[in-house]
C-alpha cells in the first residue's frame, strides 16, 4: 500500500536537510546488529542461531514496534516523514530477505520478486544473484546506547498498553501518563510513547513519586526501572469498577472458608496450621489493598 501511494515520487523528494529520529536510528542500528550476527552464525555454522537472531529483529524489532511507530507516517504521502519512513521500512526488509534466503531460498525468491520497487530502485534480476549483506555496509548505525532507552521506553508502552486493557479503554481514549524513571534521557521519546501505546500527555519524573500523592483516578504499573501512573479520571464506569473490587472481596471469602476445611481434610491433602496461617496473611494484604482501592472508588464516585 505505501509503495502505491509514493506513485511517481522521487526519492531525491527527500528533504536534504532531513534528520532520522530516533526510532529510525534504533531500527538501522537493530538491523546492523543484526547483520553481524547473522554473518557470525553462518560462517561457524550456527543455522539455528542465525534465525533466531533473525526471528527476533523481523518479528519484534521491525514489526512489532517499528512498523507500528510509522503507521501514521506511511498512511499520508504528503507527511513529511512519509519518503523516509518507507525507505528506511524498505531497505529492512530487502536486507532480511536476503539474510534469510540461504534459510529459506523458495519464498525469499517469491517475496523478493513480489516486493515493489521504490521510484528509481535498481535490483538484480533474482535474489540468488544480489549480494548478501556485509556488517561493513551497516556498521555505521550501530549505537551501544540507543537500545537501552528504546528497551526502556517500551516497557512505558507495555504498561499503559496493560493498564488500557485492564481498564476497557478503547483505542481512541488517550489518558494523561506520568512515567517515573531515574534515567534523564527517556524523556526524549514522548511521542515513541505516545504513538505505540495510544496515550494522550506524557510526563516524566526523575524521582519516584509516592502513589498517595497524586490525585484520585490514577492507577500504577510498575516496571523495570520504571513506574507508571495513568489518569482514569475521566474514562473509568465506577459503578463496574467497584462491582469488580466486591466480586474479588467474595471470591476472597470463598477461598478462606476452603482453606480452612484443609485443616480438617485427608492427611494427603491437609495442610498445617502455619501454612493456613500463611495463606490468611496474604489475603489479609490483599483485602487490604482492595479496601483502600473502594474507598478510591467512593470518594471519586461522591465528587462527581
Amino acid at each position: 500500500m505505501a509503495h502505491t501511494r509514493a506513485g511517481s515520487k522521487s526519492l531525491q523528494t527527500i528533504p536534504g536537510n532531513f534528520n532520522p529520529g530516533l526510532m529510525d536510528m534504533w531500527i538501522l542500528g537493530q538491523l546492523a546488529t543484526t547483520v553481524q550476527l547473522v554473518n557470525t552464525s553462518l560462517e561457524e555454522r550456527d543455522l539455528h542461531m542465525a534465525t533466531r537472531d533473525l526471528r527476533r529483529f523481523i518479528y519484534s524489532d521491525l514489526c512489532d514496534t517499528y512498523v507500528e511507530f510509522i503507521k501514521s507516517s506511511l498512511s499520508d504521502p504528503n507527511n513529511p516523514e512519509f519518503l523516509p519512513s518507507l525507505l528506511i521500512l524498505h531497505s529492512c526488509v530487502l536486507t532480511s530477505l536476503k539474510m534469510l534466503h540461504p534459510i529459506m531460498p523458495f519464498i525469499t525468491e517469491e517475496l523478493y520478486q513480489r516486493l515493489p520497487l521504490l521510484p528509481n530502485e535498481k535490483r538484480k534480476e533474482s535474489i540468488m544473484i544480489d549480494s548478501f549483506p556485509q556488517p561493513t555496509e551497516w556498521n555505521g548505525f550501530l549505537n551501544e546506547e540507543l537500545p537501552a532507552f528504546v528497551d526502556l521506553a517500551l516497557v512505558v508502552v507495555t504498561g499503559v498498553r496493560a493498564l488500557k486493557k485492564n481498564y476497557e479503554l478503547s483505542g481512541k481514549d488517550k489518558p494523561k501518563v506520568l512515567v517515573c524513571c531515574d534515567e534523564v534521557g527517556l524523556a526524549q521519546f514522548e511521542d515513541v510513547i505516545q504513538r505505540l501505546a495510544a496515550c494522550g500527555e506524557v510526563k516524566f519524573s526523575e524521582e519516584f513519586i509516592d502513589p498517595k500523592s497524586l490525585p484520585y483516578g490514577f492507577v500504577e504499573y510498575s516496571g523495570e526501572g520504571v513506574k507508571v501512573y495513568m489518569d482514569m479520571g475521566e474514562y473509568l464506569d465506577l459503578d463496574k469498577e467497584m462491582e469488580k473490587v466486591n466480586t474479588k472481596l467474595k471470591k476472597i471469602e470463598k477461598e478462606r472458608v476452603k482453606l480452612d476445611k484443609t485443616l480438617k481434610g485427608k492427611f494427603k491433602y491437609r495442610k498445617s496450621p502455619e501454612e493456613v496461617a500463611r495463606k490468611h496473611s496474604e489475603f489479609d494484604e490483599i483485602v487490604v489493598k482492595l479496601n483502600e482501592h473502594m474507598e478510591i472508588l467512593e470518594k471519586m464516585k461522591s465528587k462527581r
